[in-house]
């Protein structure tokens, strides 16, 4: 008798006595007892337990290895973040809260890193209870690292102060430390206008590293309340202050180029005897790029080059998904570049995606800076009323974060 094809059956029935039968099959196949393992002279074995700490563990430190071994320069920050995440889950199904607390602030940092600010302080705000409650202070001082640079970038700043002065506490064998932080809290006070604020906490960084005796971070920590006291105009309490620096490092071993800075702020509103006095820094080689435009008798060239090699930065960065990354080179593409050669529709363009990335980051500093840059754009193309519309969401976000000296930039470009 010719074999038919059990497709075949199935296909030449009804459709709904098809789903009969395999109802029924499926019936009879659950009705059916099952064999004991003696009857099958097989050995018992014990089952498998999936979900044992033990298990969760080797899954935890499996995933952290793979973690560790994926590298932010070549690896999308996501696909890092995920493998951390997974991680986190084992190490939470073993319940290691230390592990946990730990890789809670590795994700949260990994965030800040991308650009996602919010996302990144709701990890660390989950890691900080919990290293509270363990006691663990080196726990509690790499959160709370996190959380000043978070709530810095976010615009918070007095949050971000509050947890800057924090940071040196869980760091007794850290000393140098808190004169790190001193000049992040010292750079807040200067954004909120707070320069007295400013000025006092940089003097207690140079006390620090007056009694460390070390004399290069004295000058450098000197050269930042000279600059303070000239914005302050008080140029011969600046002048005073800026040749202390000098004599105390007359090589500038420290930043040559903020010691170039603070020089020409003095330099340009002391009289012409004073200026004879004061120590003129060495100059900083300019490099041949588009701000240098005698490195190239074609001007326009020369930022066309620039511009290139700044659109593959932008591409690295894209590739990488670091979003702070890839918005800085399109500020400098759009600044730097298009806006020096009078491209302003390319330079608006390019503004405007980096505008956008600094919506989905969330920083509000960042937000009213590109913002400001925008209008800027829009106001050399002529276009008065959406210049001053951008200004005035800047100004806004500028109230809101209590910038007073950037507001009053705004104001004045209003």
């Amino acid at each position: 008798m010719h074999k038919l094809n059990k497709s075949y059956i199935l296909l030449s029935y009804p459709l709904g006595l098809v789903i009969l039968l395999l109802s029924l099959s499926s019936k009879t196949l659950k009705a059916a007892p099952k064999p004991i393992p003696s009857q099958l002279n097989v050995p018992t074995q014990p089952q498998k337990q999936s979900n044992t700490p033990d298990t969760n563990r080797a899954a935890a430190e499996k995933a952290e290895a793979e973690a560790k071994k994926l590298n932010l320069k070549t690896t999308p920050i996501t696909q890092v973040i995920a493998k951390w995440e997974e991680a986190l889950k084992y190490w939470r199904l073993a319940s290691d809260r230390k592990k946990e607390s730990a890789i809670l602030d590795r994700i949260a940092k990994l965030y800040w890193f991308r650009g996602e600010y919010r996302k990144a302080l709701e990890y660390a705000q989950k890691a900080l209870p919990i290293c509270q409650v363990l006691g663990d202070r080196k726990c509690q001082g790499a959160v709370a690292t996190s959380l000043s640079l978070i709530y810095d970038r976010l615009g918070e700043y007095q949050k971000a102060i509050a947890f800057y002065e924090q940071v040196p506490l869980f760091y007794s064998e850290t000393p140098n430390l808190r004169p790190t932080t001193l000049n992040n809290i010292a750079q807040i006070y200067d954004k909120l206008g707070e320069k007295q604020k400013a000025i006092d906490a940089y003097e207690q960084a140079f006390d620090f590293w007056k009694k460390q005796g070390d004399v290069v971070n004295q000058a450098a920590t000197l050269e930042q309340i000279a600059f303070l006291y000239a914005s302050l105009g008080e140029i011969n309490k600046s002048f005073e202050i800026l040749n202390q620096a000098n004599s105390l490092d007359p090589e500038f071993k420290r930043d040559r180029m903020v010691s170039n800075l603070v020089y020409l702020l003095v330099a340009n509103s002391i009289c012409t005897d004073k200026l004879a006095t004061l120590k003129k820094p060495p100059e900083v080689k300019q490099p041949k790029t588009a701000s240098n435009p005698s490195a190239n008798s074609n001007r326009d060239a020369v930022v066309k080059n620039q511009i290139e090699g700044w659109n593959k930065n932008v591409e690295q960065w894209h590739t990488l998904e670091i979003l702070g990354g890839e918005a800085d080179f399109l500020e400098l593409i759009g600044g730097l570049g298009y806006r020096q050669i009078g491209e302003y529709a390319k330079a608006l363009d390019v503004y405007q995606k980096a505008l956008n990335l600094r919506q989905i980051m969330g920083g509000k500093p960042a937000q009213a800076k590109t913002l400001t840059e925008v209008a800027q754009i829009l106001n050399k193309q002529g276009k008065k009323q959406e210049a001053i519309d951008h200004l005035n969401q800047a100004l806004n976000i500028q109230r809101q974060i209590k910038t007073r000296p950037a507001q009053a930039d705004t104001l004045l470009t209003l």
